[in-house]
């Protein structure tokens, strides 16, 4: 701990946002999970009961140095970060957007080591210790309630283990299961099936791939399969009767939510000006044929992994 770090000046009213507040924040924090897939972070912390403000004989110093560590911690915070002062006085919970355990555990192993020796009206300089917990929240599931509950005991089990210490709870970090739509679009019967057996026994943490297979483009466009919101992955040979690979690229490629769409695109034609003209028209991956199978596999695992990252 820094102890050369003296704080004599007053600091001005610390305007923290409050309690009330902090269940509107959360719930915006959730539905961003959701829409993201980026997960967020609270971390709970308290003055611990060794700290110097409760085991000297000091009067009239215990406001004055809760004022001074909420004047702390706002100033530690990014400006994407928000402190809230709960309704006890000693405990905060600070809201750190897009950020998960690791990088809480960093910010809190910060706030421990630089926090400042306080220096009261009466001369005396006080020592503040802190405890804290952290909650990662990386499912859009999670309720409010619970969080909060489990974030308070996690607290006091951390100021039971001591100042500078920090309780862990990992109830909330496994994000929910997202459905997938996988489109084979290809006229071999045979290569088809392959691709088909191939991703039906593709296990992918989190991620559960709802498969069909067309034989044609115009087919593919044809059927309401294609329009709904879900991220999907187009996997098409570039030639097909009627409507031809490119041709389903540019058409999805036209559509106002074309992002949820990553396209996959097998070819026998392997010259650089027609890979090029493929990724100009917006192809993700361009797959020569023939093609190694587990490099397939590899390849759709590491696209699908890439959503959440």
């Amino acid at each position: 701990m820094n102890n050369s770090s003296v704080q004599t000046l007053e600091f001005p009213k610390t305007n923290l946002f409050d309690e009330g507040l902090l269940k509107s924040f959360f719930n915006l924090q959730v539905a961003n999970v959701k829409r993201t897939k980026a997960s967020f972070s609270l971390v709970f912390i308290s003055v611990h009961p060794m700290s110097e403000i409760y085991t000297k004989s000091v009067v009239n110093n215990e406001d004055y140095t809760l004022e001074i560590v909420s004047a702390y911690l706002k100033k530690q915070v990014r400006n994407s970060d928000i402190v809230f002062q709960l309704s006890n006085p000693k405990n905060w919970v600070i809201l750190l957007s897009n950020s998960g355990e690791e990088e809480a555990k960093y910010f809190l192993k910060r706030i421990f080591e630089e926090i400042p020796i306080i220096s009261t009206s009466q001369e005396e300089k006080l020592q503040v210790y802190l405890s804290a917990s952290i909650i990662e929240v990386a499912n859009s599931k999670t309720k409010y309630e619970d969080v909060l509950s489990d974030g308070e005991e996690s607290l006091n089990q951390a100021i039971e283990m001591g100042p500078l210490q920090m309780k862990i709870i990992d109830s909330y970090k496994e994000p929910e299961i997202e459905e997938i739509k996988v489109s084979i679009i290809e006229e071999d019967e045979i290569v088809g099936g392959i691709l088909y057996s191939l991703l039906e026994r593709t296990a992918i943490d989190y991620f559960d791939l709802n498969i069909q297979l067309f034989q044609d483009g115009d087919q593919f466009l044809q059927s309401t399969w294609y329009e709904s919101g879900y991220t999907h992955l187009v996997i098409m040979n570039d030639i097909l009767p009627k409507k031809s690979g490119i041709e389903v690229l540019h058409e999805l490629r036209k559509m106002p939510n074309n992002k949820k769409y990553i396209i996959l695109m097998m070819s026998k034609r392997k010259t650089e000006e027609d890979m090029i003209f493929a990724y100009e028209s917006g192809v993700d991956e361009y797959i020569t044929k023939p093609f190694n199978i587990k490099l397939f596999e590899a390849q759709v695992k590491r696209i699908i992994k890439r959503i959440r990252s």
